[in-house]
C-alpha cells in the first residue's frame, strides 16, 4: 500500500510540513479548549454569586454607613486560602469619603466582576472595561497581579470620577464593606 506522500505525489518535505501544521492546530485548539474551560468555570462562579445576591442569602454589611466614597486607591494586595486549600489574591482598596475619614475593605477580582455586572446593567457601553483575568502567558504570577492592582485601580478612578457612576449604590457599598459580593441595586 502506497503511502499518502507516494499516493499523492507530495514531497516528503511538503508532507512533514502539513504533518506539523497539523499538530501545531491541534495544540492550538487544547490550549482553547483549556482557556474555554477556565472561562466556562469564572463564568459560573459570578452566575453563582449573582444568585447569591438575587436570593438574599448572603446580606453585606453596611460599615461607614451614611459615608460617600469619592477616592479609591489599591494599596496593595495578599494571598488568601479557602478551605478547600485554592490560594487567591485579595486587593486592599484605601477608600477616602468626602468627608475626609479613611477605611480600608478587601476585595477579589471574582467581586470586582460582579460590580462591574451591576455597572454595565445600569449605565451600558459608558462602563469602562474590566482588565481581563488572565494575562500574557509568558508574564509570571506576580507581575500579573500588579498588573491587574494597576488596571483595577484605573477602573475604580474611572467609575468614581463619574457623577452619575459614582454615586450608585452598588458601588458605594462595594466600597463600604469588605462583605462579598456588592448588594443588588434597588429601583431605578
Amino acid at each position: 500500500m502506497k503511502s499518502f506522500a507516494e499516493s499523492n505525489e507530495v514531497s516528503r518535505d511538503d508532507y512533514e510540513h502539513l504533518r506539523n501544521e497539523v499538530d501545531n492546530l491541534k495544540a492550538e485548539i487544547l490550549s482553547l479548549t483549556d482557556k474555554l474551560s477556565a472561562e466556562a468555570a469564572r463564568r459560573k462562579a459570578v452566575e453563582f454569586e449573582l444568585a447569591k445576591i438575587k436570593t438574599g442569602s448572603e446580606v453585606p454589611v453596611q460599615q461607614h454607613k451614611g459615608k460617600v466614597a469619592v477616592e479609591a486607591a489599591i494599596i496593595g494586595n495578599e494571598k488568601k486560602k479557602e478551605s478547600t486549600g485554592h490560594e487567591y489574591d485579595v486587593y486592599i482598596i484605601q477608600v477616602t469619603s468626602s468627608s475626609g475619614d479613611r477605611w480600608n475593605v478587601s476585595k477579589r477580582y471574582k467581586n470586582f466582576e460582579v460590580l462591574h455586572f451591576h455597572m454595565l446593567r445600569k449605565f451600558g457601553e459608558h462602563v469602562p472595561s474590566i482588565p481581563p483575568k488572565s494575562g500574557d502567558l509568558f508574564t509570571s504570577k506576580s507581575q500579573k497581579v500588579e498588573k491587574r492592582k494597576i488596571t483595577l485601580q484605573a477602573y475604580l478612578k474611572a467609575l468614581l470620577s463619574d457623577q452619575h457612576m459614582s454615586s450608585y449604590p452598588p458601588l458605594q457599598n462595594f466600597l463600604k464593606s469588605d462583605a462579598n459580593p456588592p448588594p443588588e441595586a434597588g429601583p431605578s
